[in-house]
């Protein structure tokens, strides 16, 4: 809330502060585990989405039917008001695992799209800092956004969809958010498993 009061009617700082990513994991490394990933095409993720239909109530509602109802509440969002087509397509080539909605802290997620050198979607400063402001200033409530969605894939936590999202909530202090776990085989759901989906 303090944040919040901050922000409204000043200008956005000009760097958005976003937790630092883990040590010890290579460009080269993160890079081959995103060339095997359906492309989430996440420059058109802007997280703009907030209602009854995609909120955090609708997809735990769609969870409750199990994880090919979560898979379709995914791919409806991705279709739909999520502007995410590319990566619903890629999502639906193959059978994938599903968990969530769970609050994660943003410390365990890994952009791939924003400014910084080096993430495999980058985006120009100008366009990405608007686009995280406009969240920030519109920010109420964090269950009236759409889960972020992440790919595990041997203890990594890619954010496939939410980069923005990801950017806004850091700038507004927050430390945890919803987010929806797709797994691209079930060798990686059982890895997970096996560390109590820590």
């Amino acid at each position: 809330a303090v944040a919040l009061r901050r922000l409204r009617g000043r200008a956005l700082p000009p760097r958005l502060r976003t937790p630092r990513r883990r040590r010890g994991r290579g460009t080269r490394e993160l890079r081959a585990r995103l060339a095997r990933a359906p492309s989430p095409d996440p420059a058109r993720d802007r997280g703009r989405v907030s209602g009854s239909a995609f909120d955090l109530a609708a997809a735990r509602a769609a969870a409750e039917g199990g994880e090919a109802s979560l898979e379709a509440w995914v791919d409806a969002y991705l279709r739909g008001p999520g502007d995410n087509v590319a990566f619903a397509d890629g999502l639906a080539r193959e059978p994938r695992r599903w968990r969530g909605p769970v609050l994660l802290p943003l410390t365990r997620m890994e952009r791939v799209c924003g400014p910084e050198p080096g993430l495999r979607y980058p985006m120009p400063e100008a366009p990405w800092r608007q686009t995280v402001g406009t969240l920030a200033r519109g920010f109420e409530r964090l269950d009236a956004f759409p889960p972020v969605i992440l790919q595990y894939d041997e203890g990594a936590m890619l954010l496939s969809d939410g980069n923005h999202r990801h950017a806004c909530f850091s700038l507004l202090g927050l430390e945890a958010c919803w987010a929806i776990v797709w797994y691209a085989h079930p060798e990686q759901y059982a890895h997970h498993a096996a560390r109590g989906f820590g």
